[in-house]
């Protein structure tokens, strides 16, 4: 039950759930994530989702940069996470609960949609979140839909964010 508890922390702490910008673009037509984003708590589902959850987000050619702040029953949090774009792994840091934990992540463009699979060791389990960022056409809604697996369990979280 524990390790359950802790799944469900590190999936809205690792979750990149992350901000995606207008609808600017780079040359190779990938969006740009940048902005502050506010989570749509009528348009978000799955296990574990916070009380409130607000990112702000940074992109460039090479990065992605995430601040995050959330509200849950385990009390207020914040992260910053930075990822590469190109496909080479980046190591982040999470802390909550009195737990720690180091997270490695790839990035891969799909097209229009980033996927991030982040990785860590959770009790000698392994845990997988392989998330999907994407844009509504008008930059104004950033969907973050992550598979998340450990422990021979699974499940789908879907965020919704509007940008302000």
């Amino acid at each position: 039950m524990r390790l359950a508890a802790a799944l469900v922390v590190l999936a809205t702490l690792a979750a990149p759930v992350a901000a995606q910008s207008g609808a600017t673009a780079t040359p190779a037509a990938h969006p740009n994530f940048s902005g502050h984003w506010v989570m749509n708590p009528a348009a978000s589902e799955g296990m574990g989702l916070p009380d409130s959850l607000t990112m702000q987000v940074t992109q460039d050619e090479r990065t992605l940069k995430i601040d995050r702040a959330q509200v849950s029953q385990m009390g207020a949090q914040s992260t910053s996470l930075l990822y590469t774009l190109d496909g080479s792994p980046a190591k982040n840091t999470i802390s909550g609960n009195g737990m720690s934990l180091d997270l490695n992540t790839t990035s891969a463009w799909q097209g229009t949609v980033l996927q991030l699979t982040t990785t860590a060791d959770v009790g000698g389990q392994t845990f997988t979140q392989v998330d999907h960022w994407s844009l509504d056409p008008d930059g104004k809604t950033l969907h973050i839909n992550s598979d998340v697996s450990a422990a021979g369990q699974s499940a789908t979280i879907k965020i919704a964010f509007t940008k302000q």
